[in-house]
């Protein structure tokens, strides 16, 4: 029997990533994290600017491993740099994969 993954392709710059969820260590660190973005986007447009500097730094982390599972031959200060270049970009793929819809 095989399991299987959710997946998810991002797109940044025109070029398309495909992503993979966090193990589940990362779950509540994820949901404390989703949580917040709910509230800051509180029914309008997401502003980063309404997080505070720990809310930021988890997602930030959150990304990070996320593509640290994605992608597990590149090296962490690679992804590093590249999370920190394209987090906006990435945050609504992260949240998809991490947070997957019931399949019809």
């Amino acid at each position: 029997m095989m399991f299987e993954i959710n997946k998810e392709e991002i797109e940044i710059n025109g070029q398309k990533y495909e992503i993979v969820p966090l193990s589940g260590r990362f779950l509540p660190k994820f949901y404390a994290v989703v949580t917040k973005l709910q509230k800051a986007a509180d029914g309008e447009e997401f502003d980063i600017a309404a997080l505070d500097e720990d809310v930021i730094s988890k997602l930030q982390e959150i990304c990070l491993e996320t593509m640290a599972f994605s992608y597990p031959n590149k090296t962490k200060e690679e992804l590093d740099r590249f999370v920190s270049q394209n987090m906006l970009q990435m945050i609504e793929g992260v949240i998809k994969v991490n947070l997957p819809q019931p399949k019809e």
